[in-house]
């Protein structure tokens, strides 16, 4: 994966496109597929339907400082540079840029990473595109990155209402997700945990 930075204006305007995250299961596909495109190959998932609460942590390449300075912001992507690699898009699963950006609108979002090779762990939270807190932690021993959203749909209540009416309607589409994810990638670990059964 290579280092995070900001679209240029000329491929920001042709590739243009919100990223509408309208479930639960569509917030843990996307964050899933960051996990991949950062050569996982281990990825967990937790996840409380009733509490909107979900961490994604992978052993991928985990993202520099720098990288992360600037991840949570519309149009920053690793994946695209240039018109010419979205002849290539199809190597990766995402690269517009607006994932983590649009979580953030609806969820308060918590990244805590260590890059390969890098002394120190980083942690950063976002919400609505802006950073509330970026430091050193060292909670991350191992390279990769956790990614934790808490109060997903805070903002619209109801949607928030809908995925915690049914608990396990929401909790079986994303078993599914997940599973077809696995079989498409079977060099990768993945794990499922529903924190409330547990």
């Amino acid at each position: 994966m290579g280092s995070i930075k900001p679209l240029p204006d000329a491929v920001r305007s042709t590739v243009r496109s919100a990223t509408i995250l309208f479930d639960l299961t569509r917030v843990v596909e996307e964050l899933i597929f960051n996990s991949l495109d950062a050569a996982a190959t281990k990825v967990s998932v937790f996840l409380s339907v009733g509490s909107s609460y979900v961490k994604v942590v992978d052993d991928g390449s985990g993202i520099s400082r720098d990288g992360l300075v600037l991840l949570g912001e519309r149009y920053v992507t690793s994946k695209l540079n240039h018109l010419s690699d979205l002849d290539a898009a199809g190597s990766s699963f995402g690269f517009r840029g607006e994932a983590l950006a649009s979580i953030s609108d609806v969820a308060l979002v918590e990244i805590v990473t260590k890059a390969y090779g890098r002394p120190n762990g980083y942690r950063k939270v976002i919400k609505g595109s802006k950073c509330l807190y970026l430091g050193i932690d060292d909670d991350r021993k191992d390279t990769g990155t956790t990614v934790v959203v808490r109060d997903l749909f805070c903002n619209q209540p109801v949607r928030k209402k809908q995925m915690q009416s049914s608990p396990k309607k929401v909790l079986q589409s994303v078993k599914k997700c997940v599973f077809r994810i696995a079989l498409v990638h079977p060099m990768v670990y993945f794990n499922l945990i529903d924190i409330e059964r547990s």
